[in-house]
């Protein structure tokens, strides 16, 4: 298949459990949609310790170019993760298949290992609270608490 960016072929590029086809020129790959979580779980594995949550991820500029899927000839759809603008990423819904460019990637990469981490210390207070036998003070903050879990899980694509 020819790369949707540049046209140099793509080529297999599994990593662990994931496998996307890759351009070698552009960098871009090409990954099935039910795989992206996995995609970015391997690709932030050892990041989600050592990322600040609160720092700034700059955006990517928008590429604006019709770029059509190299599996079925469909326009692509421009979608921007977890609905943010800063970085986007190309949709064929009739093949389920994702193109998402180099800097686009190693954006989604950060913003899912900053996720993440929010995640893990939220989990880390909670667990906390409940092992030094903390009361919460009201239903309003555990209601903080609780939304704040799921609107992290939300964003992830994952409920309770």
């Amino acid at each position: 298949m020819p790369c949707p960016s540049c046209g140099e072929p793509l080529h297999p590029a599994p990593l662990e459990r994931v496998e996307v086809n890759a351009c070698e020129r552009c960098r871009a790959v090409l990954v099935e949609q039910r795989q992206l979580i996995a995609l970015l779980e391997h690709a932030t594995s050892n990041l989600r310790d050592a990322i600040d949550p609160d720092a700034g991820i700059a955006p990517v500029a928008a590429d604006a170019r019709a770029l059509a899927c190299p599996r079925c000839g469909a326009a692509f759809e421009r979608v921007g993760y977890l609905g943010t603008e800063a970085a986007h990423y190309h949709e064929c819904s009739a093949c389920a298949l994702l193109w998402i460019a180099a800097d686009d990637l190693a954006t989604m990469i950060g913003l899912f290992a900053r996720t993440e981490r929010r995640e893990a210390d939220l989990e880390g207070e909670l667990a906390r609270a409940a092992r030094d036998g903390q009361a919460v003070s009201d239903a309003n903050q555990l209601a903080d608490a609780t939304w704040r879990l799921f609107a992290v899980g939300a964003s992830l694509g994952r409920g309770f």
